[in-house]
């Protein structure tokens, strides 16, 4: 009997073990699949980064000649439609895939893209002065943490957007990030940024708003009101 319990104790013990070892595999297995795909989607994010950098610098020297102006205003209502979409999809990937291991590679990403959206809102107020366009420019300061509400704000900006389409021009910043980065923290404290979501229209700073609230703030700033107005 002795003998029988030391057998079933041993392949019970190696079974355990064999388990163990297995699970270790696997999870190296994952693991190093879920960093390949990491690291290619970064370097396709950096690809679209650069891109949009290149496409800023283009811009700046067509918006040079006055006679470019619709050119300018188009090609830059395209990039940041972009920069949402690519925004979004940083966000997406990291909260489908758990990645806290890589989340500060993440991070540096989400700063670019969003030092990229400051220096197309810098611009947009550039052609804006130089060529009036009709068209209204919205900072959203949101956080995803700690804000009920910032999803429903997006939404209904999101909703605006697809309405108004080129009328409006939203600069989606992440509060998050402003620990790391010094020119949202100016922002920031220029506009008096203290909860979020916070929207700033035409230089004044507003709580959560609902689309018939932001529809009242920017329908004014139009000299051709659209349809929605």
């Amino acid at each position: 009997m002795r003998v029988i319990h030391k057998k079933q104790h041993l392949i019970a013990i190696s079974l355990a073990l064999i388990f163990f070892i297995i699970g270790i595999l696997l999870g190296n297995l994952i693991d190093n699949e879920r960093v390949d795909k990491v690291t290619e989607i970064n370097n396709i994010h950096k690809l679209d980064y650069e891109s949009l950098q290149l496409q800023y610098i283009y811009l700046e020297s067509v918006l040079a000649d006055f006679e470019n102006c619709d050119a300018a205003e188009q090609a830059l209502n395209e990039n940041i439609n972009d920069l949402v979409v690519i925004t979004n999809k940083i966000d997406g990937y990291i909260e489908s895939q758990n990645l806290i291991s890589n989340s500060e590679e993440f991070k540096l990403l989400k700063r670019e893209y969003t030092l990229t959206q400051l220096r197309y809102w810098l611009l947009a107020k550039k052609i804006n002065d130089k060529c009036s366009t009709d068209s209204v420019s919205l900072l959203y300061f949101y956080s995803n943490d700690n804000c009920d509400s910032c999803e429903k704000q997006g939404f209904v900006l999101s909703s605006l957007k697809k309405e108004l389409n080129e009328k409006l021009l939203n600069f989606v910043i992440d509060l998050d990030l402003a620990e790391d980065e010094a020119m949202i923290r100016i922002l920031q404290n220029s506009y008096g940024i203290s909860s979020v979501p916070s929207l700033v229209i035409n230089d004044k700073v507003y709580g959560e708003m609902n689309k018939e609230d932001i529809l009242e703030k920017v329908c004014p700033l139009y000299e051709e009101k659209p349809l929605i107005c």
